[in-house]
């Protein structure tokens, strides 16, 4: 198997981002929760491919751990250690875990899917993670989210929105060259959110 170069795993994240956010606007908030981490998952390979790590070998349907990708990265990048970010992927990886097998999560309480809880940690991770990718500045305009919020001369309206209601980090995000953002983060639910 062949490693795939970042800008790819930038585009399969791009795609995955806006699949969360559109599903979660479109009442499928399971869906949307699996799309975020499947996005942030290809964000961290982006980011770990650029870094010189090598993403192959077979990790089954179900993808790999957010967070242990997370703990990967901060050997390239010590703000990956950072509270925030800890805990975001944290708790995006649990609620993966519990949605993907259910039976797991017996002794605790069903996961409650709230903006705050799915979309707001997933845009915080976004924010964070997506500029740090090393890549050429003329790939970050041919990627899928500046082409949606750019229009491409075939505006959606629903991929539009989708990217950029409600969407604190917008800015950010659409980044025009690699940097290294410290976003403002959104407050995580509490246990009884």
């Amino acid at each position: 198997m062949k490693t795939q170069p970042p800008e790819v795993w930038l585009a399969y994240g791009d795609e995955a981002y806006l699949a969360a956010r559109l599903l979660w606007f479109t009442g499928f908030p399971v869906e949307s929760a699996l799309s975020a981490h499947r996005g942030l998952e290809r964000y961290f390979k982006a980011y770990l491919t650029a870094s010189g790590v090598r993403m192959e070998g077979d990790i089954g349907a179900w993808g790999r751990n957010i967070d242990t990708m997370r703990s990967v990265a901060s050997a390239f990048d010590e703000a990956f250690r950072g509270d925030d970010v800890r805990a975001r992927t944290r708790a995006l990886q649990r609620l993966f875990k519990d949605l993907r097998e259910p039976a797991d999560a017996r002794d605790r309480p069903a996961p409650r899917l709230s903006w705050a809880g799915v979309i707001a940690p997933a845009d915080d991770l976004v924010a964070f993670l997506r500029p740090r990718v090393r890549v050429d500045p003329q790939v970050w305009p041919r990627l899928p989210l500046a082409v949606t919020a750019a229009g491409d001369g075939r505006p959606n309206p629903f991929r539009s929105r989708a990217l950029t209601e409600h969407n604190p980090h917008l800015d950010i995000i659409l980044c025009a060259d690699t940097c290294q953002p410290t976003p403002d983060f959104q407050p995580l639910p509490g246990p009884d959110s």
